[in-house]
């Protein structure tokens, strides 16, 4: 079996997308042969040549590994069973995720617009959430306000520390 793996993207462009309605080249192919019956009348739905959707045809069953038309000169194009199944599933898939998809454009948007947003300014804080933390000994400047007078505390802290 051969691997495969779905590789998710987005872009930026200058008009704003509405709705949570993504793309994918093979599925749109897919969805015109099966709903024009040839490649000839999928090419022309799509704004393609024959030759192009012929190769794309081609190019996306050596990426899959799989048949995804019934080659017959002379007749209709036939989606194959794993075709029809492609299109099912990626179908439900889009019903499930369309919520999800459309949350993550919007949020998409908004980094945008913050990006763009040439009054907004970003603060690096570095933080730690470990647990170690603390049981190291306290800083010097906390020891010193809680004990003797600071300039008591420099004196004992210098002769202490000397030979």
């Amino acid at each position: 079996m051969q691997a495969r793996g779905v590789h998710l993207g987005y872009s930026f462009q200058p008009d704003g997308q509405r709705g949570a309605d993504v793309q994918n080249p093979l599925f749109d192919l897919l969805f015109a042969l099966r709903e024009h019956g040839s490649i000839q009348h999928a090419a022309r739905a799509m704004g393609a040549s024959y030759r192009h959707v012929w190769g794309a045809l081609k190019h996306w069953e050596g990426v899959l590994g799989e048949s995804l038309v019934t080659w017959v000169q002379g007749q209709p194009a036939r989606l194959t069973p794993f075709a029809e199944r492609l299109l099912w599933a990626e179908a439900r898939a889009r019903v499930r995720l369309t919520p999800h998809i459309e949350a993550l454009r919007v949020e998409l948007e908004r980094v945008l617009a913050e990006a763009l947003d040439g009054s907004q300014q970003v603060l690096t804080v570095f933080a730690s959430h470990d647990l170690a933390l603390s049981e190291l000994p306290l800083a010097p400047c906390q020891t010193r306000a809680a004990g003797p007078t600071s300039s008591s505390w420099s004196r004992s802290r210098s002769t202490s520390s000397s030979p």
